[in-house]
């Protein structure tokens, strides 16, 4: 009698029959294991994988990672790992398969807010043996969840009155003791110094640590936080940005992207002061190997004195936007140029600032090995024109691969091309019910603004382009009104 094979079923009893029942019978009779038809155990103790159909759990991790990220890429979004929750929790081997893959998806990027609930997560993500591997970034973040001071007092006055509904007051009770909750949450990270301690620790188990973000916080009075319109506490973008880098260093990080961005009402929000980029050498020294940067300026000082960006000698990327201070930035772009020489660096973006063209003219020189140049929104004092600066560009600048810019200014007069045209502008109308027609009279907006911005791409021959826009640069009669406004720069006459 030829051996059967563990794939082949028991011979039945010759009359046909196939029930369960008599199956289990031959196989016991057999001394065989009912899961695999083999001897020697039995089904409890059997480890074989044997099935009689495959599903999604059979399917190689590989192809599980194309079925994910089917589901959490949306498309000109983030990815959202919240729609591979249904799909992990179908089995334990699913799960365990697609760990990964959630790890790289979901903890890729951490986002941070300064509450001691806040802390105790990014903690609690660094305890994790595989999802602490998978961070590579921290975006820091002071979004308040609860009321606004204005908004607090207004539900304390609609509580006291006897018009508000039994309901409604409930409501709004449930809303004050969260805020006051989370007030004092905050409040104690503050004066406790728990923030540093807690990063360091997570920060030192972040292996893969990279990048460091911060998201410049609101400053409208209107929008502080209950304790911060009381008492004058309150949290603050200098605060968070030396709490992210100096945690860095005591964990002996070595970033390679340092960033603010502005946050949803970019307008109000505090930039970076000058004065918080004054750091001791012990902090500033995980910048050695940094490559990106990008500050977000509040010009509340003109003093310069620190040597932030000498420390960065690996620095390929760099951004610096100022704000609410047009006037201060002429000596601290002067004092930045005369103090920096980045030999690697390779994109270069400027907006916000008021400058010497003399000194940009000679930054712009010493640094021949930019690839990519924005210049956005700059004001341009003295004898030198924006229009040699293109000129030095198209002849110096050989690796130059990519130029932008939209928004300058002349000595106040505002710079742009004769081919396209004479500067047309339009008075700018808001519908605001509760103004006059004519409250945005003393506004005038570029109709057109892409007109009045150029660009030289590769593809156009960037140095024979910067050429031909140096001859045809001009001079126009309207001036530069750089205030902010509504989201953007605006021009008057």
């Amino acid at each position: 009698m030829e051996p059967r094979s563990p794939s082949t079923p028991p011979p039945d009893d010759g009359k046909g029959i196939s029930t369960a029942h008599v199956k289990s019978s031959k196989l016991r009779a057999q001394g065989r294991c009912f899961k695999c038809w083999k001897k020697g155990h039995i089904a409890k103790h059997c480890h074989s994988t044997r099935r009689s159909s495959t599903g999604l759990q059979d399917l190689p991790v590989e192809l599980l990672d194309l079925i994910c990220g089917h589901l959490v890429e949306v498309p000109g979004w983030i990815p959202r790992p919240q729609e591979m929750f249904d799909l992990r929790l179908t089995s334990r081997v699913i799960q365990t398969k697609t760990l990964d893959f959630f790890g790289r998806v979901a903890f890729r990027m951490v986002h941070l807010r300064f509450s001691y609930r806040g802390l105790q997560q990014v903690v609690a993500i660094s305890e994790h043996p595989q999802f602490t591997l998978k961070v590579q970034s921290i975006f820091c973040h002071e979004r308040n969840q609860c009321l606004s001071g204005e908004e607090y007092d207004e539900a304390q006055e609609e509580i006291q009155s006897s018009d508000t509904s039994s309901k409604r007051r409930h409501k709004l009770q449930r809303q004050t003791r969260r805020a006051e909750f989370e007030q004092t949450d905050k409040s104690f990270v503050q004066r406790s110094a728990t923030d540093g301690i807690m990063l360091v620790l997570a920060f030192q188990r972040f292996v893969n640590l990279k990048e460091l973000l911060t998201s410049c916080v609101d400053g409208r009075e209107e929008r502080a936080s209950i304790r911060r319109k009381h008492n004058g506490e309150g949290f603050s973008t200098d605060r968070m940005f030396s709490v992210l880098l100096s945690s860095a260093a005591h964990a002996n990080l070595k970033l390679e992207s340092l960033r603010t961005v502005w946050g949803q009402f970019a307008d109000y929000e505090e930039g970076l002061s000058i004065s918080t980029l004054s750091m001791p050498r012990e902090v500033v020294c995980c910048l050695s190997e940094i490559r990106r940067l990008q500050l977000l300026l509040d010009t509340r000082t003109t003093l310069y004195r620190t040597t932030f960006l000498s420390h960065c000698p690996l620095l390929r990327q760099i951004r610096l936007e100022f704000d609410n201070g047009w006037e201060d930035t002429e000596g601290i772009f002067a004092a930045i140029a005369a103090r920096i020489q980045l030999s690697r660096l390779e994109n270069l973006s400027l907006s916000g600032v008021r400058c010497s063209g003399d000194v940009l003219f000679k930054f712009l020189q010493s640094h021949s090995t930019l690839c990519t140049l924005r210049l956005e929104n700059l004001g341009i004092i003295g004898r030198t024109s924006y229009a040699s600066i293109h000129k030095m560009l198209s002849e110096a600048h050989v690796h130059l691969r990519s130029f932008h810019s939209f928004q300058i200014a002349q000595n106040s007069l505002r710079v742009y091309l004769e081919t396209l045209g004479d500067i047309e502008s339009k008075p700018y109308r808001w519908d605001f019910s509760n103004q006059p027609l004519d409250f945005f009279d003393d506004f005038e907006v570029v109709s057109s603004p892409a007109r009045y911005s150029w660009t030289a791409e590769a593809w156009e021959g960037a140095q024979q382009r910067l050429a031909l826009m140096s001859e045809d640069l001009a001079v126009s009669d309207l001036t530069y009104h750089p205030d902010r406004v509504l989201g953007g720069y605006w021009w008057n006459r």
